[in-house]
């Protein structure tokens, strides 16, 4: 109810005397009143008549204008559009809140905002999550700012640490490193640059990530089959390799790892000069040899003892392994070096040293087979694998062991009979190893398959064509030995025995071989001024001495047998 119109009840008392005192009529003052709120009707409730007692209407009345019209008239009703029923109208002013939408009972002010429907329900100018009164609003809270919320469901994809940008569903994930940048539920795993074993290399440079002992920093242990440092193979010690299968390496005290026969667990053969037991002492200087039939004293193990005897020829220089009955003379030393009592015997003088080595020219009886060249002699070191006989043998590369991959190939002994069209060969190689035999000028296969037990191999093949005049002997492993093929008549056979076969022989030669050989050198020496008997003496020596040598050592071997 109006202020105004309180008043007007309030005063209701004095109206009369408010008509009185002033000679007006309650009816001159409405009418003056009507008149002032026309078009609006004034205040015409039935206690109105009260008014004119109250010193408040009085005052308003007379002082007429806005005062009257403000305390007696009531305000003019505004037009106020509401299509929607809704009690909200889109005037706004003294219609009360504006109804932002006419046509839908459910927007209005006095609505409730809704945060999905993308509309100002409440007619506050704010839609949805932007409104603080709205309800149902998806709250997505994005701390770090990388559009990626931590509530998941409508807020998308979640992110896992909403506290770091670098870490949300769209980051690309760095393996290895303990971290989910890509909120997929785990770190991704590179094998490659894991290191499992803790060595300090991952698996991409690691050739066994499971062993911290295999790395490419590791000492590679050889002979072992384990790449210790990832290079690809073990490495080979060949003082680590039993070339002839007895158990034994060089490094294990195996004297000779081309004779299973010869290691530190064999017995000494008292009669065979060789060391068997690698125990640096040969027959009988070893205490430990067996059948020794004669303590025979050969303080330079050239198997020559200076018994004499049952030891066999003298040797007269025991200090000097060059020089025992089995020697040749060297002219122009100045020494018996064949211990026959007689220094440089048959030697002519006049013959040249042209490359000054100290060795004369073989072609006028000397013992150098090259006088052109100084590193060419009897007293040369062989060099292997040159093809060269630097130390006037007959025979190149006699002396090398190993093969460049660290086995075993060496021609022991070569006998050739051309008339028989018969070759017989015997040698050393690594067991495992099988051996062929070809003619090396054409190439025809002479044998193969030849096997090889406790490191030895020999052939005896028939039919070989009597041009035949070099050979090559192959391992199955790829190594190779070339060799000349020397002899022609049909009694003459070609003997290529290298140093180590020389001293097969024994002590046992009988006096009676002695005497023969010593007489037909006797024979031989006096027709020494001439060169083509010199060369013929020379040769049946040799050939006398190596099967006299033969002989003594199948009998040797005979008495050890029983």
């Amino acid at each position: 109810m109006n202020k105004k119109l309180l008043s007007c009840f309030a005063v209701f008392a004095g109206t009369l005397l408010f008509t009185v005192s002033n000679g007006y009529s309650f009816g001159s003052y409405k009418d003056d009143i009507d008149q002032a709120c026309a078009p609006q009707p004034s205040y015409t409730p039935v206690s109105c008549s009260s008014c004119h007692d109250s010193n408040q209407a009085q005052e308003a009345y007379f002082a007429g204008g806005t005062a009257l019209t403000d305390f007696f008239c009531p305000p003019a009703t505004p037009t106020c559009t509401d299509n929607d029923n809704d009690s909200y109208a889109v005037e706004g002013g003294e219609c009360g809140p504006v109804d932002c939408d006419d046509t839908n009972d459910a927007i209005n002010p006095g609505a409730q905002e809704n945060c999905s429907d993308a509309v100002d329900n409440n007619c506050n100018g704010l839609v949805d999550d932007l409104d603080p009164a709205a309800v149902g609003c998806l709250v997505c809270t994005d701390n770090d700012g990388d559009t990626f919320a931590s509530n998941g469901g409508d807020c998308g994809p979640i992110d896992c640490n909403d506290n770091d940008a670098a870490i949300n569903p769209n980051a690309i994930d760095i393996p290895n490193n303990g971290i989910d940048e890509n909120c997929s539920g785990s770190d991704s795993v590179d094998p490659t640059l894991m290191d499992n074993d803790g060595d300090g290399f991952t698996q991409s440079d690691d050739c066994d990530d499971t062993n911290p002992n295999i790395n490419p920093a590791a000492q590679d242990i050889p002979n072992n089959g384990i790449d210790e440092n990832c290079d690809g193979f073990d490495s080979i010690d060949t003082a680590l390799l039993d070339n002839d299968g007895d158990g034994f390496t060089p490094a294990t005290g195996d004297c000779d790892d081309t004779d299973g026969d010869i290691n530190p667990n064999a017995i000494e053969l008292c009669t065979d000069g060789v060391d068997n037991d690698c125990n640096g002492f040969v027959d009988v200087q070893d205490s430990n040899a067996v059948d020794c039939p004669v303590t025979c004293v050969d303080l330079d193990a050239d198997t020559y003892a200076i018994d004499g005897g049952e030891c066999g020829p003298v040797d007269c220089n025991d200090s000097d392994a060059g020089i025992n009955p089995g020697s040749e003379e060297i002219c122009g030393d100045n020494l018996d070096n064949d211990c026959d009592g007689e220094i440089d015997e048959n030697c002519d003088f006049t013959c040249p040293d042209l490359d000054g080595d100290g060795f004369q020219d073989a072609a006028c009886g000397g013992m150098d087979c090259n006088d052109n060249d100084a590193s060419i002699n009897p007293g040369a070191a062989e060099v292997c694998g040159n093809g060269f006989d630097e130390n006037c043998n007959g025979a190149s590369d006699d002396t090398c062991l190993t093969c460049p991959d660290g086995t075993l190939l060496v021609i022991k002994e070569m006998e050739y009979n051309r008339g028989d069209e018969k070759l017989a060969i015997k040698g050393r190689a690594t067991v495992g190893n099988s051996i062929t035999i070809i003619n090396s000028d054409t190439n025809e296969i002479l044998a193969e398959g030849i096997s090889v037990k406790k490191g030895k191999w020999k052939a005896k093949i028939k039919n070989v064509d009597r041009s035949l005049e070099n050979i090559t002997v192959f391992t199955s492993s790829g190594c190779a030995v070339d060799r000349t093929v020397r002899g022609g008549d049909d009694d003459v056979r070609d003997h290529d025995r290298d140093h180590d076969d020389d001293r097969d022989h024994d002590h046992d030669r009988d006096r009676d071989d002695d005497r023969d050989h010593d007489r037909n050198r006797d024979d031989d020496r006096d027709h020494d001024r001439d060169r083509d008997r010199d060369d013929d003496r020379d040769h049946h020596r040799d050939y006398d001495r190596d099967h006299d040598r033969d002989d003594d050592r199948k009998s040797s071997h005979k008495r050890f047998r029983r």
